[in-house]
């Protein structure tokens, strides 16, 4: 009998949750979303990792976004110093 890991079922719930929620976005002309699962899993592993889980869908992709921004700062931060060093 197979079960799922205690980490499965909260990234389960995490990545429904995440999927609800994109649902509910409009983006005109009846067109799809265009969302692949490898996003929203990225989504929902990083939820998991900081303990996210218990926030809302919409908090959880906001915080993950900043997450990307702050990422991209650091490494044109690191290109800029490269840069400069040349």
């Amino acid at each position: 009998l197979w079960m799922p890991s205690f980490g499965q079922i909260l990234q389960d719930g995490v990545e429904g949750k995440i999927r609800d929620w994109l649902k509910t976005i409009p983006i005109g002309n009846g067109a799809d979303r265009g969302w692949d699962d490898a996003q929203i899993l990225e989504i929902a592993e990083f939820a998991q990792e900081r303990r996210l889980e218990h926030l809302r869908a919409e908090e959880i992709y906001k915080r993950y976004v900043e997450y990307q921004v702050e990422r991209a700062e650091q490494g044109s931060d690191s290109r800029s110093l490269e840069d400069d060093m040349e």
